[in-house]
């Protein structure tokens, strides 16, 4: 799991970390840092495969932040990652051999 920076330097683990094998045996891990998201919902707009949703719970900030709801649809494109203006979203793609 890795590590984030917040404001005031503090450092926290990012809280929501989803690990997926997709159908092209590619292992997608994504992590969506729950402190700093600001439950925006623009990365569950772009969302091309409707993975993500926003979750029903609040965050320390009194957000209710993104959640990964369907990973076995997401694919990895990383739009989510793209459009999230806090940059609270990080995806990492391996290739099984």
């Amino acid at each position: 799991m890795g590590v984030v920076l917040k404001r005031g330097g503090r450092i926290a683990p990012p809280r929501d970390e989803r690990t997926i094998v997709s159908k092209t045996k590619r292992r997608i891990t994504i992590t969506i840092d729950e402190t700093i998201c600001k439950g925006c919902g623009l990365c569950v707009s772009v969302c091309p495969r409707h993975s993500m949703n926003v979750a029903g719970h609040i965050n320390a900030r009194g957000f209710h932040p993104a959640t990964l709801t369907d990973p076995d649809s997401c694919t990895g494109c990383a739009q989510c990652a793209i459009m999230c203006p806090d940059a609270c979203i990080r995806i990492v793609r391996e290739v099984e051999e």
